[in-house]
C-alpha cells in the first residue's frame, strides 16, 4: 500500500500471529505474533491500585513489627549487660560502688 492508504484492519492486525484469521474476524486478534494467546480482559486499575495498596500496607506491618520486636530484644539486651556491670538495684555491698573510681577522680581503686 501507497503511504496513507492502508486500510485500519491492517493496522489493527498487525500485531496478530494470524493475520488472516484476524482479518476474517473483523480485526478481533485471538493470538499474538510470539503465538500467546490475547485476552480481551485484564486487571481493572480499582483492583490493581487495592492489591498494591494492601501489599505495602502488608509489608509495612511487617516491618513494623519486626523493628518493635529487635527494639524490644535489644534493649533486654543493654539491660543486662548494665545490670551485669552496674547493679540497678542495691546489692550486699552498699558501702561501695563500682563506679565511685569514676567520680572520685581516680583516688579510689577498682579492686577493693
Amino acid at each position: 500500500f501507497h503511504e496513507g492508504t492502508m486500510p485500519g484492519i491492517c493496522n489493527k492486525c498487525s500485531g496478530c500471529g494470524d493475520t488472516g484469521e484476524c482479518v476474517k474476524k473483523g480485526g478481533k486478534c485471538t493470538t499474538s505474533k510470539a503465538g500467546f494467546a490475547v485476552s480481551g480482559g485484564g486487571v481493572s486499575k480499582k483492583t490493581f491500585g487495592l492489591t498494591l495498596l494492601t501489599m505495602c500496607a502488608l509489608f509495612g506491618a511487617a516491618g513494623y513489627f519486626h523493628w518493635r520486636k529487635t527494639r524490644e530484644e535489644m534493649r533486654d539486651q543493654v539491660r543486662g549487660i548494665l545490670a551485669e556491670y552496674m547493679p540497678l538495684e542495691g546489692g550486699d555491698d552498699l558501702d561501695h560502688n563500682p563506679m565511685d573510681f569514676a567520680r572520685k577522680g581516680q583516688t579510689s581503686s577498682l579492686i577493693s
